[in-house]
């Protein structure tokens, strides 16, 4: 490894010059500070503080889309910064800031809010902000108004590890939902769940289906993957991280964006896991009641026959 020499003296003695430092000394404190403020900005981008993510208490968006100016038009202000950075994402990408000033205030504010919340690396997120600008460049207007096939069209040019969080801003900011509709959709969902609803929270989330998996008899690894795959694109499709909220109905209709093989796979687990999530807690003691009277395989045909419905016209 190389180590660079620092610079030595000059060979007559004298300093080397400094031509920022007298122009910086004559700076105000006020000016002084808010330039080093400036340049930390541009560098490391926002400051971050830890966002609260979801629990078994009440879940609220963690956005509020209100306080955004979403208007799809720009500004001829707007259009004139954003090819300007548009060619300075071609041709100087080595030097991406993310201090973009108030011109691109309206549209920068809410991308960086999404990726805060989605605790993106500061490395990337310079990559993100522009390529954002780069897109509403060439599209002449706001990501507001964006169709799901423009949202789709700019994800799927989006293949490195900012994949995810581009579809992160579309899912928080726009309402995007057609995530079956991506290419690499098998591993969107559960990643896309913990950037919006916390890791820790569907790590709660996805224990406990496993071990109504396992209470269940569905012990290969394949199965509660697919399962787990399928709750988590219901709780996305539902926008909520809470079990609970989650239906027949909602499954029924995530189910039905999938092929036929994938779609009738596993039907009956999940039918049986939401049927042990929403029980009551009455409900859940007379089951136990049942089984011991009535034996474990009597009490699978009775879940089975119940939550039939389910099974019936997919598979």
């Amino acid at each position: 490894m190389k180590i660079k020499r620092k610079r030595g003296a000059r060979k007559n003695g004298k300093p080397w010059p400094n031509n920022i430092g007298p122009w910086l000394e004559k700076l105000p404190l006020e000016k002084r500070a808010e330039l080093f403020q400036g340049a930390a900005r541009a560098q490391w981008g926002p400051e971050k503080l830890e966002p609260k993510k979801a629990d078994d208490g009440p879940w609220v968006w963690p956005i509020d889309l209100d306080r955004y100016d979403r208007s799809s038009a720009l500004t001829s202000v707007e259009e004139d910064m954003l090819t300007r950075y548009a060619e300075a994402y071609r041709f100087y990408r080595y030097g991406r800031t993310m201090d973009f000033g108030e011109t691109l205030d309206r549209l920068v504010k809410p991308l960086n809010d999404a990726l805060d919340y989605t605790g993106i690396r500061t490395l990337f997120r310079k990559y993100v902000l522009l390529y954002f600008l780069r897109e509403m460049a060439e599209r002449k207007r706001s990501f507001w108004e964006w169709t799901t096939d423009e949202w789709i069209e700019t994800i799927e040019r989006q293949k490195k590890v900012e994949y995810q969080h581009v579809i992160a801003v579309a899912y928080l900011l726009c309402g995007f939902s057609d995530l079956h509709r991506l290419s690499k959709n098998h591993i969107v969902y559960v990643v896309l769940a913990r950037k919006v609803f916390g890791r820790e929270y569907m790590k709660v989330v996805g224990d406990r289906v496993q071990r109504l998996l396992l209470e269940w008899g569905y012990m290969r690894k394949g199965t509660a993957a697919l399962v787990l795959r399928t709750i988590f694109e219901g709780l996305l499709y539902k926008r909520s991280p809470h079990l609970d909220e989650l239906k027949i109905e909602d499954l029924r209709q995530v189910i039905a964006r999938k092929s036929p093989r994938t779609g009738s796979y596993c039907v009956v687990a999940l039918s049986r896991v939401l049927a042990s999530m929403v029980w009551t807690h009455a409900a859940y003691k007379r089951y136990y009641l049942r089984r011991t009277t009535l034996g474990w395989q009597a009490n699978r045909a009775i879940l089975t026959n119940a939550f039939s419905p389910l099974a019936s016209p997919i598979s």
